[in-house]
């Protein structure tokens, strides 16, 4: 927003109307990776120049999965970026940071909450509200790190639907009468953007020292030069008209009529996907996670009454 005036002053707007907000504080620019560009088949190098050298809305390529399908492929490749709701945003609202636009970080956070019901559309109320909303993604944020803390302090998989787990991460901690403690045995060491904002909190909860370096809002930055790489990949799942599912991989579309089927082959998609980049960097492929965003009627029995899906996949690999 701030080398972009006329994007804060969409959000803005966007922030005050009381309908179409979905998606509206997603926009797509150019990337840096513009040598792959070679690579790009015809209709992505088409959907490239519309999208243009300035930042575009997402809606307005969004509504055909064709464009969608392309848009995760230039992503992946690093041809494009696609601004979202962050963390940092909701930091931000609350005072805890201060580095980029107060502004479109307050405006990102009234589209987002005003779509999904948390903030309502009285104005005598907004403040209240959109603070609430900020605390809730700071909240959700600080139970999401401290778990994937517990897998690495354990080397185990750690289930958030745990009884225990949920308990633990819960600000009381306890399940009925049992009190649930689960203390780190070494200081935790936070670094990247968030340090400040999220993981004194981690470190509470784990009973530990918080130890955050000088300069630890851009280590990250500097770990990703040097030390892995996160690789990525995606698929989309539709139901256009109840006329069965469709999964949108790269340019290949797969028909299903059974939306677990659907939802099973573009799991293997992306999977496949990833472990030929890795493949293809010529190194070990780890373990994949993938993540699954579903869109349900209520009413219907497990996915039957799925209307879309994203799959993201990811897998770190080892540069040193």
């Amino acid at each position: 927003a701030h080398h972009y005036p006329e994007v804060l002053q969409n959000l803005e707007a966007a922030s005050r109307e009381r309908k179409g907000l979905h998606g509206a504080h997603r926009y797509l620019i150019k990337g840096k990776e513009q040598k792959k560009l070679e690579a790009l088949l015809v209709q992505e190098a088409e959907l490239l120049e519309m999208i243009g050298d300035f930042p575009v809305p997402y809606h307005r390529f969004s509504g055909r999965a064709r464009y969608r399908a392309m848009i995760s492929r230039l992503y992946e490749m690093g041809v494009i970026q696609i601004s979202g709701l962050t963390l940092s945003d909701a930091a931000h609202v609350l005072g805890l940071q201060d580095h980029w636009s107060q502004a479109a970080a307050r405006a990102g956070l009234i589209i987002c909450g005003r779509w999904n019901g948390m903030i309502s559309e009285h104005p005598q109320t907004l403040e209240e509200e959109l603070r609430n909303y900020a605390e809730k993604i700071l909240e959700q944020s600080v139970k999401k790190s401290t778990r994937i803390i517990l897998e690495t302090l354990s080397t185990k998989t750690v289930l958030e639907e745990d009884p225990l787990v949920e308990a633990f991460l819960e600000e009381d901690g306890r399940l009925n009468q049992l009190e649930v403690q689960l203390k780190s045995s070494i200081p935790l060491v936070a670094v990247g953007g968030p340090a400040n904002t999220v993981y004194p909190e981690v470190g509470r909860k784990l009973g530990t020292e918080t130890v955050i370096p000088e300069f630890a809002s851009v280590a990250n930055a500097v770990g990703a030069a040097s030390g892995s790489v996160k690789i990525s990949a995606s698929c989309e799942v539709t139901n256009p008209e109840s006329k069965g599912f469709l999964v949108h991989h790269e340019n290949r579309v797969h028909i299903f009529q059974d939306p677990d089927q659907a939802l099973a082959d573009a799991e293997k998609l992306v999977e496949q996907t990833i472990r030929q980049k890795v493949r293809d960097m010529q190194f070990e492929c780890g373990p994949i996670e993938v993540e699954i965003d579903k869109i349900l009627i209520p009413g219907f029995d497990g996915n039957q009454g799925l209307v879309s899906a994203t799959l993201r996949g990811e897998t770190l690999v080892e540069l040193g």
